[in-house]
């Protein structure tokens, strides 16, 4: 993941593709999936996608990184807990 960035929401729904975005979209997918009700459509729309199978995709990714990766995964805490997110 490397150093911390600040991306705007502009950034983040734009349809740019390198790597420097996709990460934060994903960890973004992850967040409203599991952590919300929102649907994957919905979420799709949200982030400017035109598929829900690309919150699918990036949803799975994340989940099985954090499984390998504890400084992606101290990220999402850090992130959730920003958020004021009930982890547990």
């Amino acid at each position: 993941v490397g150093h911390p960035r600040s991306y705007t929401a502009l950034d983040i729904v734009s349809r740019k593709k390198n790597a420097s975005l996709v990460i934060p979209r994903q960890i973004i997918m992850y967040i409203c999936r599991e952590y919300t009700d929102a649907t994957l459509e919905n979420i799709a729309r949200l982030l400017g996608k035109k598929d829900h199978s690309t919150v699918m995709y990036g949803v799975q990714k994340i989940s099985n990184e954090m499984s390998v990766n504890s400084e992606l995964r101290g990220n999402v805490e850090v992130i959730l807990k920003k958020l004021n997110v009930n982890q547990n």
